[in-house]
């Protein structure tokens, strides 16, 4: 569980396992013409947003540690992009079973179960815009990310408060303060 000062062990499992996988899958979106990895690209998808709907619950129903003091300013920034992470997070994935349907394909769940059909097969012109709303928002993701990366080093190296620390899984917190 969380505590006062660090985030817990589920917290940041699904932390660091949707920042993996979102990262891979952003690289594996922009290098799929050339490496033609669909199937692993689409169930990475799946799996960010499956993860995403267990970090949402955990996030409600969980203890977080206490807010960092630090500027307005930057309270202000840091919260508009974590909400911004988490709407792109849900938006992205589903933006791409909106796409892969919209081109007539169903999409299976790890081989468990076919997700329902929400959108019916579509002329190429409209699965062409889903494609286009998927790699815009992926474009967003990356902006994002740099962000939060950037906002945690600042933290870290020149307000050197905990923000960074508190969400490293252990073996790399004495890592990071030698």
């Amino acid at each position: 569980m969380s505590t006062n000062d660090n985030y817990g062990a589920i917290a940041k499992f699904f932390h660091w396992s949707i920042a993996i996988l979102v990262i891979c899958n952003v690289i594996g979106g922009l290098t799929l013409d050339w490496h033609h990895l669909y199937n692993i690209h689409k169930q990475s998808g799946l799996a960010i947003l499956s993860l995403a709907v267990l970090r949402l619950l955990w996030r409600m129903v969980s203890k977080y540690p206490q807010k960092i003091k630090t500027s307005a300013i930057e309270v202000a920034t840091a919260k508009i992009v974590q909400i911004l992470l988490y709407i792109l997070i849900f938006a992205i994935p589903i933006s791409g079973i909106l796409m892969v349907q919209a081109k007539g394909y169903q999409l299976n769940y790890f081989g468990l179960f076919q997700l329902p059909t929400f959108v019916q097969p579509q002329i190429k012109a409209v699965s062409h815009e889903f494609k286009e709303v998927h790699e815009y928002l992926a474009y967003g993701i990356i902006a994002l990310v740099i962000l939060h990366t950037l906002g945690a080093f600042k933290n870290h190296y020149i307000n050197q408060n905990s923000v960074l620390r508190r969400m490293l899984p252990k073996f790399m917190i004495k890592k990071i303060n030698d």
